[in-house]
């Protein structure tokens, strides 16, 4: 009886592993497009989102709370980190920025 060809080969080993898998960097996820219909209604009631940011550097330190209109499905805490980001660069008003 003849062997088939790939009987005389050795089996490669199968990877159990799975690919790794990064997660999106904040950059990835802001370009990301996040379409709302314009005619959306959402609750109408707000949830503050949880967290605690340090500010950084010296000076007058202002606190603020970010609300996100439950039902719109937006990742609040992209939101918060996107709104952080933008009230601690150096153009903004609470660096004096125009």
């Amino acid at each position: 009886e003849e062997a088939s060809r790939s009987d005389a080969r050795p089996t490669p080993e199968q990877s159990s592993a799975k690919p790794e898998v990064k997660p999106l960097s904040y950059a990835d996820k802001m370009a990301q497009p996040f379409p709302l219909a314009a005619d959306l209604k959402a609750s109408g009631t707000f949830e503050a989102v949880p967290g605690l940011a340090k500010a950084p550097g010296k000076g007058q330190k202002h606190r603020y709370r970010i609300d996100v209109e439950k039902g719109l499905g937006l990742d609040a805490g992209l939101f918060a980190e996107a709104v952080q980001k933008t009230l601690n660069d150096d153009r903004s008003w609470a660096h004096n920025g125009a």
